[in-house]
């Protein structure tokens, strides 16, 4: 029989692996780690790695495998010739003892090793539901060479073809500052009061407004910007610092829609990443107070006939992108900024940032400003145009998934709309997912690929410095190009490893969207698989409209190893009832937030329980019949 020395280095001489030129000779009982490094971790070795046995001997002898676990570390592995079985998942091992494919085979080795802990286990997730969040990922180890890098070309008249913003950016709209100070046009005699509400979509790239007075029950969407086309109702989210001229403010520095010395963007997501930071939420409210203003000017301009006749009762619904908005710590802070806003706007003149510092450092309330300020989930606002369309049917199960693609996120949630009580909407999420998979940041993965594969190209260098200057841009006024190939003109690409667009496609958007929204609540027993099969599904947001993020109706169907996870792509309908100067049934979901915060009356917003199992007794057969001896 071999030495335990000549076993050793056949193996390893199969497995491709270099042994220094002196090694002692071992027992063949002494199965010790012979790699330097700490050892595998139990439990997980013989998970991908290669099995080599080495020395010849019968088959009641023990014998040894080089084992290589997912670290690198090398061992070796007792093992002996007799009984296995294939291995089969636990909730399915049961009763298949006796199974063809469970007898024993003839000369098959078994690795010896301790029994696996439950706890060790992964859960049976479909592939792309197994998710990390962007910031907790990390490329996996891996024991295969390095791919390649792949083959560029950069042409001498290559250039750059992303831009974010036009020849002439989007000028905001001035519907008339001295009027939008008001907050009444009649006069105190008037008898007649309307409810006034104003939807503020605060989104990362832009912000919609929808204003509905429910006494005249219409809904109005209001034009921010100077431009022809749906483009008039997508305000960009940026507010400029200008430097004032002497004499206009204490401080000398105010703040305009549309033009400054210094532009501010990122406020939204600014403001959720630090939401006790005094400069972001200055930013924020002096945005908010400038639209706010712009609105109130608009309505009284287009409406001064009905406004002069009635006193308005006026309430402000924000939205937050969280199933727990009732409860969020969001919330309150959004409400505190809301009231700040609506103190500045209706203060004369410019708005400077003394003036949104000194509202700030007061405990202003919705009661003392006569208003009311509301923040909804921005899901539940978004299907109640939908909700109130003729092909809501009341009596059906109700239950929809929506998936909103922003600029900085994407909002998906799986959720029932119970019938309304007395005008009252109440909600039940079984999910709710929010992701930084947003337009804006599936735009910074793929400039963060061409950095790598441009980086050290002296031919690219002024092409990677413009690519690179928009990488963290979030009011865009101009989608992406349709894929990480269309960014330049003049560079080719061949061989590339890992392309980011099928990756961030895949691991990220599909798995929260068909994984980390439908599946788990399958998985965590609130759903059954008929329930989720055929389920409605609104893609819906600026995003949408990229042909990245509409594969998502297309690919909801191929999860792996889940031919019921299915859905069925659903439209949002026009409302009868809002009236718009530029009527785009295709761009309503745009807009469909702000419709939703300007009428939606909420009533619970609850998350939904698991399902019971019930702990049926079984019966044996024999206890249905009677014996003879009863007769």
């Amino acid at each position: 029989m071999a030495s335990m020395k000549d076993a050793l280095l056949s193996a390893f001489a199969a497995a491709g692996q270099v042994l220094p030129q002196s090694l002692p000779d071992r027992k063949a009982s002494d199965h010790k780690s012979i790699t330097s490094g700490s050892a595998a971790k139990k439990g997980s070795i013989a998970q991908s790695v290669d099995e080599v046995r080495s020395g010849t001997a019968s088959k009641n002898e023990k014998r040894h495998v080089v084992a290589r676990a997912p670290n690198g570390d090398a061992r070796l592995v007792p093992v002996e010739y007799g009984q296995t079985r294939p291995y089969v998942p636990g909730h399915r091992s049961k009763g298949l003892e006796s199974k063809a494919n469970n007898r024993p085979g003839k000369g098959v080795a078994t690795v010896v090793m301790r029994d696996r802990d439950p706890a060790e286990d992964k859960a049976l997730v479909p592939r792309k539901a197994q998710v990390a969040p962007m910031s907790q990922q990390a490329e996996p180890e891996t024991l295969r060479p390095e791919a390649a890098q792949p083959e560029i070309s950069v042409a001498p008249d290559a250039r750059c073809l992303v831009t974010y913003y036009p020849d002439v950016p989007r000028a905001a709209a001035d519907h008339g500052e001295a009027m939008g100070v008001q907050t009444q046009l009649a006069a105190s005699t008037a008898t007649d009061v309307h409810d006034v509400t104003i939807g503020l979509d605060f989104g990362t790239s832009t912000v919609k407004v929808v204003v509905t007075d429910a006494s005249l029950e219409r809904s109005f969407a209001v034009p921010l910007c100077m431009v022809d086309g749906f483009d008039a109702y997508l305000l960009p989210s940026r507010v400029f610092e200008c430097v004032l001229e002497p004499g206009k403010a204490l401080d000398g520095v105010g703040y305009s829609l549309s033009h400054g010395d210094r532009a501010h963007r990122d406020l939204k997501l600014g403001l959720l990443a630090h939401p006790g930071s005094p400069e972001h939420r200055e930013r924020v409210v002096a945005f908010f107070a400038l639209v706010l203003r712009n609105v109130r000017a608009w309505l009284f301009k287009q409406y001064a006939g009905v406004y002069r006749q009635a006193h308005i009762a006026w309430r402000v619904a924000i939205g937050l992108p969280s199933v727990s908005a009732l409860d969020n710590a969001m919330a309150p802070v959004l409400q505190h900024l809301v009231c700040a806003a609506w103190h500045v706007a209706g203060l004369p003149g410019t708005i400077t940032s003394g003036g949104v510092q000194g509202a700030l450092r007061e405990s202003l309330t919705a009661e003392a400003l006569d208003l009311e300020v509301v923040v909804l989930p921005e899901i539940a606002a978004q299907i109640y145009g939908f909700v109130v369309s003729q092909r809501f049917d009341r009596k059906a199960a109700n239950r929809f998934v929506m998936v909103d693609v922003g600029a900085g996120t994407v909002d998906s949630a799986l959720f029932r709309v119970l019938p309304p009580k007395r005008g009252v909407w109440s909600f039940e999420f079984f999910t709710a997912v929010v992701q930084p998979f947003g337009v804006a940041n599936l735009h910074a993965r793929r400039v963060s690929w061409w950095e790598r594969v441009l980086g050290g190209n002296t031919k690219a260098e002024g092409l990677l410095e413009q690519l690179s200057a928009t990488k963290f841009d979030t009011d865009m006024e101009m989608a992406p190009p349709a894929t990480y190939l269309d960014y330049f003109k003049g560079v080719a690409v061949r061989n590339a490893p890992k392309p980011p667009d099928e990756d961030f496609f895949q691991h990220q958007v599909m798995g929260q969207v068909s994984g980390q929204t439908m599946w788990r609540a399958w998985k965590e027993s609130l759903l059954s698989k008929e329930d989720l099969t055929g389920i409605p599904i609104f893609v819906c947001g600026g995003g949408s409209r990229m042909p990245f993020y509409a594969r998502i109706n297309d690919e909801i169907g191929r999860t792996p190893g889940c031919p019921w996870l299915r859905a069925e792509p659903w439209l949002l309908d026009f409302p009868q009832d809002l009236v718009c100067e530029n009527p785009d049934p295709a761009h309503f979901d745009r807009l469909s937030v702000a419709y939703g915060l300007s009428r939606l009356n909420i009533g619970s917003v609850t998350q939904v329980s698991p399902m019971l199992e019930l702990d049926t007794p079984r019966q044996s057969w024999g206890d249905r019949y009677v014996g003879k001896d009863a007769c």
